[in-house]
């Protein structure tokens, strides 16, 4: 369906959106024998948002907004009259109360726009409850129709920053002391992919076809959460090993097939996020059980001839600290 929108020129955002509307006026003029309910497809169109969650808070900011501009605008008109005194005291009053009670900007904006129409339309009741029936009713369609007609769905998103994250990590590793054509800094990328974990979690909110992805989208919180803290000890090796001279670089090189099983672990991990199937997660521990071989088998060569630096001597210390987080990359912890 997305592949026919899109070959149309049409994106299903905007299907959803003329979708809502014209459900709203239908169900408007069927329920309440209005014959030109155009509150309620406003209200669709204006609630319609990204996800399901953000449509679910612009709606309940609009209908809140549209209420209390209701009130306000009575309360002032039955004590004031109508003027342009008293309508410049209901945009600051119902402005003001929405903003301390913290209900959002739409919220705000919605309050003050409500008020003024009903100064200029007529403080009448019934004017003022079909208003609000109409803008309840176009965003509770404008909800439904965002969470059962093909709901946004970031979990995808989600893998491929994680997995991509779990690829940059083995290239860093791999590149010591000075990695090149990483591409974006890593602390970015860290910072970009928890962004793109969170926009997936919002996504699966308020969406009821979306429940089975919920377990897929703990895992891949787990693994941001892990490759998270992976990061910070890489930066640190790196800055490490940029400092060591030319002859702790020479002995750093017995470390070299240590860090291609490093290197090994975080592309398997990062294969196994994509597809978490068997084949990935026997393929993941074997290569976990291979990186606690390696380390093993660096431990047992012989040291330098010399006094090691306290640079080298850290540098060993930040690969220790590596190695065991590395080798507890198994699907059953993450």
């Amino acid at each position: 369906m997305r592949q026919l929108f899109a070959r149309a020129g049409v994106s299903l955002q905007l299907t959803k959106t003329a979708l809502a509307a014209g459900l709203s006026w239908w169900l408007a003029e069927a329920l309440f024998s209005r014959a030109r309910p155009y509150f309620a497809p406003l209200a669709a169109i204006l609630t319609i948002q990204v996800t399901v969650a953000k449509s679910v808070s612009l709606g309940g900011q609009r209908i809140l907004g549209v209420a209390g501009g209701i009130v306000v605008s009575f309360a002032v008109a039955h004590w004031l009259g109508v003027s342009a005194g008293s309508v410049a005291i209901v945009v600051l009053t119902a402005m003001g109360l929405a903003a301390v009670l913290g209900l959002g900007p739409t919220a705000v904006t919605q309050s003050a726009i409500t008020g003024l129409l009903v100064m200029a339309l007529g403080t009448k009741a019934s004017y003022a409850a079909a208003r609000l029936v109409d803008t309840v009713l176009g965003a509770l369609v404008a909800v439904l129709v965002n969470a059962l007609l093909i709901p946004p769905d970031a979990t995808p998103a989600a893998v491929n920053a994680v997995s991509g994250l779990s690829t940059l990590l083995g290239q860093r590793l791999t590149d010591l002391p000075d990695p090149v054509g990483t591409g974006q800094p890593l602390v970015d990328r860290v910072a970009t992919t928890r962004a793109v974990v969170a926009g997936a979690s919002e996504s699966l909110q308020f969406a009821p076809l979306l429940r089975g992805r919920r377990r897929r989208l703990a895992r891949i919180k787990r693994a941001e959460r892990v490759l998270g803290r992976l990061t910070w000890r890489v930066l640190d090796l790196e800055d490490t090993v940029r400092e060591l001279t030319a002859a702790d670089q020479r002995r750093f090189e017995q470390f070299n097939r240590l860090r291609a099983a490093m290197q090994e672990v975080l592309a398997r991990y990062s294969a196994w996020v994509v597809h978490p199937d068997e084949a990935a997660c026997v393929r993941l521990q074997h290569a976990a059980q291979a990186l606690t071989e390696e380390w093993t088998a660096a431990r047992s060569l012989p040291g330098p001839t010399t006094t090691p630096s306290p640079l080298y001597t850290t540098a060993v210390a930040h690969l220790a600290r590596l190695v065991p987080e590395l080798g507890a990359l198994s699907p059953a912890r993450s």
